[in-house]
């Protein structure tokens, strides 16, 4: 029996103008009319892709709901560009990549851990066993010293070794001793860093996955899968439509999209 093959996962780090309008009809399509007064789902999540700062949220008859950067609205274009997002283009999108995620990871959850950590499970196998066999061999020589500095304090007692060698020898291994030690202290963090990363990819799969569907978006759905999301002024590509660059950075994972 063939097994599945891995899915490829895309990249689609932007949103062009056919998307755009895609976008209109699909969220005018939506029942729930939104109030002025509804909650900010996105409330502390947004930052400006041109300086860092909040995005806060406007509504204007022609322009309806849509976010700006905090310090152009306050401080002008001397600190940064006048630039904005319409809301509904921003709710389509994150909506579109957390169903796009979800869907992924249900399909081939293997797959998707392999994309998050970035390589391969063979690989992380092969690298962990050779960073076991370091410390190993790191401790079992700092123990060898150990034994090595009793053996000298003993010969040094009975006068099987004068003063000079002793001198000598104590340098020359108190040396290898701390060089073992950061030895081991570096591959430690480094075994430590990569179980890390693989709890904190399977952390996110899990989260995703306690989501049979993801048909809206609410505060607490996006607070518990989203870090935060950047969003950068639009700009045009070579036929002259509009193309917005909005970033995702998941909880645990970072930037995967």
């Amino acid at each position: 029996m063939q097994s599945k093959p891995q899915r490829q996962v895309p990249q689609e780090p932007i949103i062009t103008q056919d998307l755009w309008e895609l976008v209109q009809t699909h969220v005018n399509s939506r029942k729930r009319s939104r109030k002025d007064d509804e909650p900010q789902i996105f409330a502390g999540l947004l930052r400006c892709g041109e300086c860092g700062w909040t995005l806060g949220s406007a509504n204007t008859k022609d322009k309806g709901r849509f976010y700006r950067c905090t310090q152009y609205s306050a401080y002008g274009r001397n600190f940064c560009t006048m630039h904005y997002t319409p809301y509904k283009i921003l709710y389509a999108f994150v909506l579109g990549r957390l169903q796009f995620w979800l869907m992924a990871v249900k399909e081939n959850e293997d797959a998707i851990l392999e994309r998050l950590l970035q390589g391969s499970e063979k690989q992380r196998r092969s690298e962990n066993a050779r960073a076991e066999k370091e410390l190993k061999k790191a401790q079992k020589r700092r123990q060898e010293l150990d034994n090595l500095f009793a053996k000298m304090y003993e010969d040094r007692v009975k006068g099987l070794l004068d003063e000079e060698n002793y001198s000598m020898l104590s340098v020359k291994y108190r040396t290898e001793q701390q060089q073992l030690d950061e030895t081991v202290k570096t591959i430690t963090a480094r075994m430590e860093e990569t179980k890390e990363e693989t709890d904190d990819a399977k952390r996110w799969v899990e989260l995703i996955q306690k989501y049979s569907a993801i048909d809206e978006l609410t505060a607490p759905l996006l607070n518990e899968l989203i870090e935060k999301i950047v969003v950068h002024q639009s700009w045009k590509d070579e036929n002259g439509k509009t193309v917005r660059d909005i970033e995702i950075y998941y909880r645990f994972v970072g930037k995967i999209d």
